[in-house]
């Protein structure tokens, strides 16, 4: 009989195989997670996102998302419009503790707060 112990070290293992055994990827992000993406004009301006989904368009692929924080005015930004995206091919990775924060404090600045089991922005 296995002991509490070896099942968590056999989890550990898979869990850190998975990630070995392949890099993190835009299409393998879930709806809700927080995602950094660099800007294609200004490599110092960073935007965090809440990832939506990837809009799978006959003429290109576009990353939709339902807020984001601006780095350079430091600022949230509720997204209402469907034409809303960011390509594909940015610069993009899954945000830090840090970023995650910074979003987090200017989507309240801002009067809103993620409910990430609705998958929605809500206003304070």
């Amino acid at each position: 009989m296995k002991s509490i112990n070896n099942y968590l070290f056999e989890a550990l293992i898979k869990k850190d195989t998975k990630i070995k055994s392949k890099p993190w990827t835009i299409e393998d992000a879930q709806d809700g997670d927080i995602i950094s993406i660099e800007s294609q004009v200004d490599k110092n301006v960073i935007f965090i996102i809440i990832f939506k989904k990837i809009d799978n368009d006959i003429i290109k692929r576009k990353i939709k998302y339902y807020g984001y924080y601006y780095s350079k005015k430091k600022v949230f930004t509720k997204c209402d419009d469907e034409e809303s995206y960011f390509s594909i091919n940015t610069k993009h990775w899954l945000s830090t503790e840090g970023e995650k924060q910074k979003l987090f404090n200017s989507m309240k600045d801002a009067g809103y707060k993620w409910d990430p089991n609705k998958k929605e922005l809500v206003k304070l």
